[in-house]
């Protein structure tokens, strides 16, 4: 597989890994309301990122086996949630009104690579 074919994947995966893991965040009290000035999350929203989560998490494995194989696709999406949980918590705790932006800044810098190495 030439390294061409990997980045879409590893970007994709992560970029829905990211996000996912965004959404389950958001299904938590404290952190929704670290971003919505202290507000309520009602339980309709929790149930709501909670399922957007864990399915943007689920289709995070598509790319990743399109890219490989099952089972090194399976290795790569454990790692690419590790890395994606690992960014959250840490933007979380650093500057909570980033989180939506560090994403698209991720995901942008995934591209840059991309193409430069096209």
């Amino acid at each position: 597989m030439s390294h061409t074919s990997i980045w879409p994947a590893v970007m994709m995966g992560y970029t829905l890994a990211y996000t996912g893991m965004v959404a389950l965040s958001l299904g938590m009290q404290k952190h929704y309301a670290q971003l919505n000035a202290h507000a309520e999350l009602p339980s309709s929203r929790k149930v709501l990122f909670k399922a957007l989560g864990w399915s943007l998490l689920a289709l995070a494995l598509l790319p990743v086996i399109q890219g490989w194989s099952l089972a090194m696709g399976l290795v790569i999406w454990v790692g690419l949630i590790s890395v994606a949980a690992i960014n959250v918590v840490l933007v979380l705790a650093y500057v909570p009104g980033l989180l939506a932006w560090f994403g698209v800044a991720v995901s942008i810098a995934l591209f840059v690579l991309l193409t430069a190495s096209g």
